[in-house]
């Protein structure tokens, strides 16, 4: 199972990742509660670098502080 996450970390932006947990049919009934707001928001502000980036290559410190 950890590799399993390690891979999709490695492959998937910020942004897709983001973007799939909020499609999840079990927050789908949460679409106009304020937190999902929010979240749509700060992703829909801050989409250029999280659709640039993996969970993975932030640990490259050179792209962390690019992220940042």
């Amino acid at each position: 199972v950890e590799k399993m996450i390690e891979e999709c970390f490695k492959r998937h932006t910020i942004c897709e990742l983001v973007e799939e947990r909020l499609a999840n049919p079990r927050r789908a009934h949460k679409k106009n509660e304020s937190q999902q707001k929010n979240i749509r928001q700060a992703l829909n502000k801050f989409r250029p670098i999280l659709d640039r980036c993996t969970p993975g290559d932030l640990e490259n410190d050179d792209v962390y502080f690019e992220f940042i």
